[in-house]
Parts: structure tokens; C-alpha cells; sequence
């Protein structure tokens, strides 16, 4: 059974963050693993407004052996998604073969405010 996660990210900045998959307690070993997950609005048939994966480097593995992994997606792609409430869910294939729907939730989008070109001031 897929684990709830409920994201929110801001689209006029970097979004990084950190997370530790595991089963009953005990943490999934991700080395090798393959991750896949796509933002949809809800209730929607539409294309998916982002893929994030491993292969794309938005999904990392950072400690395969712990479990853990983190969302990373530069601000240049973050800027690209319109604020709102995306549906998703996160597929991972283990090196093992198993295939696992790891998370389902929400992903809240806030519009950013400040943007570039921004004059940083010391």
C-alpha cells in the first residue's frame, strides 16, 4: 500500500527536499532503485504537468542503502508549473525487479512572488 506524502513547493524557487522510504519500520534499499513520479491535476486525464525521475535527476538517491532520497528541481523548471494542487504518485522499481507504488498524495504549487531579474543588493 502506497504511503501518503503531501508536497508543497513555491514556483519561483528551488525545491529540495529530503525524505526515508520505509517498509514495516525498516528502510527500503533504493541502490539501484529507478523512480518515477508525475504532477497531474487532479481529476484530470491531461498530460502531466512535470515527470519528475531518476533518470531526469529530480528524484535522487541519496543513501540507497538507508532508504533515502529527496526531490530536487531547479528553479528554471519550477518556474514552468503553474500554481495549484497537483495529484501524484511515485512508482519505484527496485534492483531487485520488484515495482513498488511507493507514495500517493498532493503536491501544492504557491505562485512566487519575487522573481528575476531581481538586483541583490549586500
Amino acid at each position: 500500500m502506497a504511503a501518503p506524502l503531501a508536497l508543497g513547493f513555491a514556483n519561483n524557487a528551488p525545491w529540495a527536499k529530503a525524505f526515508r522510504m520505509t517498509r514495516d519500520g525498516t528502510a527500503v534499499d533504493l541502490t539501484g532503485a529507478v523512480m518515477r513520479m508525475q504532477l497531474r491535476q487532479a481529476a484530470t486525464p491531461y498530460d502531466p504537468v512535470m515527470l519528475l525521475s531518476t533518470d531526469n535527476g529530480r528524484l535522487v538517491v541519496d543513501d540507497g542503502p538507508n532508504g533515502l532520497w529527496s526531490v530536487k528541481v531547479e528553479v528554471a523548471v519550477a518556474v514552468q508549473v503553474p500554481a495549484g494542487a497537483y495529484d501524484h504518485d511515485m512508482l519505484v522499481r527496485l534492483r531487485t525487479g520488484e515495482e513498488i507504488r511507493a507514495y500517493v498524495g498532493t503536491v501544492t504549487v504557491d505562485r512566487g512572488i519575487t522573481t528575476d531579474p531581481v538586483p541583490w543588493q549586500p
